[in-house]
């Protein structure tokens, strides 16, 4: 399981650049016959890509915070559980914000 999120990390580290774009290209993708609509599926887009990193801040953190427990080290115990609340965090209120942002355009 270390393993798994050492390569997951590594490998979005190492393309983050195309992720993005990628992520970018297939929100301007949506057929969309106005502003509001294009406004709204970019938005919807970002909502969910802003859960996913979330998700997996939120998983980095759970990671952490095993280690730490594992090997009685207070240190990363304390970065687990940040992360660990800042993914939940991201997941739960950043969508939230978003959808204000939506319905300031709309």
């Amino acid at each position: 399981m270390k393993n798994l999120f050492k390569i997951l990390k590594e490998f979005v580290v190492r393309n983050k650049k195309e992720i993005i774009s990628s992520f970018i290209f297939l929100i301007a993708m949506g057929t969309t016959t106005s502003f509001a609509d294009f406004w709204s599926e970019g938005v919807d887009g970002l909502s969910k890509f802003i859960k996913v990193i979330g998700i997996v801040l939120g998983a980095f953190g759970i990671v952490s915070l095993g280690e730490g427990f594992a090997n009685d080290n207070p240190a990363a115990k304390n970065q687990g559980a940040k992360q660990l609340a800042a993914g939940g965090a991201i997941f739960f209120l950043a969508p939230k914000l978003l959808e204000q942002l939506k319905n300031m355009f709309a």
